[in-house]
């Protein structure tokens, strides 16, 4: 389960902690996204709880599921093709 996660968290600590803990189950794509693969629905879960819990009412936090086949079509806009998967794997 591939998933693509962004951001938009107005308070710097608060921004900091959810990229550094992003950080340490995927890779960081830009800024604000990161690619994530979860092993299972209760580990995606226990993440989102987790990290819902860090947010203030104004912050927006995301996880956009990304198919394979929607993964393998996937390029930037120098049209090179994007990895399969993340770099770092969530067991």
């Amino acid at each position: 389960m591939l998933y693509l996660v962004c951001f938009d968290i107005s308070d710097n600590t608060t921004r900091n902690r959810v990229g550094k803990y992003l950080g340490a189950f995927g890779s960081r794509v830009q800024e604000s996204v990161f690619e994530v693969e979860f092993s299972n629905t209760n580990v995606l879960n226990y993440v989102q709880d987790k990290l819902a819990d860090w947010l203030a009412d104004s912050d927006d936090l995301r996880f956009y599921c990304l198919c394979r086949v929607c993964r393998l079509k996937s390029y930037t806009a120098k049209h090179e093709r994007i990895a399969r998967l993340p770099s770092l794997v969530l067991v």
